[in-house]
């Protein structure tokens, strides 16, 4: 099965996407911030755009490391509970989604800022909606983080439990 079929599933797929709350609040911070995608400095770029290239790359490098480390101390009772019995819709195929979700929606982040960053110089509305929706990408990637910390706490109370069995 394709990594990013196996990856959908786990994660909800469409449903789930469209009902982020994450979704939604980073388009409602999106449009309370238009002073960040719409408007250019006096070097004629977006605000937003160099800081994304900046941070983002650090960030999908912690989280690659945060979901190696977690798959290293997976193993035990603690594995097997997690588990379920290999089932699709396991606590670990969901924890593993929602990191490669996080990790995913930063590398769309970069690249709309990658992107933009070669466009932003041509003065069109065009441009201006493409950043919105960059900006949009770059926030939402951001506050999926908060929904990868939910997954942490999660797992750490299944393993305190599951110590506890060992």
């Amino acid at each position: 099965m394709s990594a990013y079929r196996t990856y959908w599933k786990a994660y909800g797929g469409t449903r789930a996407f469209v009902r982020s709350r994450y979704l939604y609040i980073a388009f409602a911070f999106c449009l309370s911030t238009p002073g960040l995608w719409k408007y250019r400095d006096e070097a004629d770029e977006f605000v937003w755009i160099d800081t994304a290239v900046s941070i983002l790359p650090s960030m999908i490098a912690f989280s690659l490391g945060s979901l190696a480390i977690i798959l290293a101390i997976s193993s035990g009772s603690f594995l097997r509970s997690v588990q379920e019995n290999g089932s699709d819709g396991s606590f670990f195929m969901k924890m593993v989604a929602a990191f490669f979700h996080f990790l995913l929606s930063k590398f769309v982040a970069l690249l709309f800022s990658l992107f933009l960053m070669n466009w932003q110089h041509i003065q069109s509305d065009v441009i201006t909606v493409v950043s919105f929706f960059g900006y949009w990408a770059v926030v939402y990637a951001i506050l999926t983080g908060l929904a990868a910390l939910a997954i942490l706490v999660n797992m750490a109370e299944l393993k305190n439990k599951a110590d506890d069995l060992d």
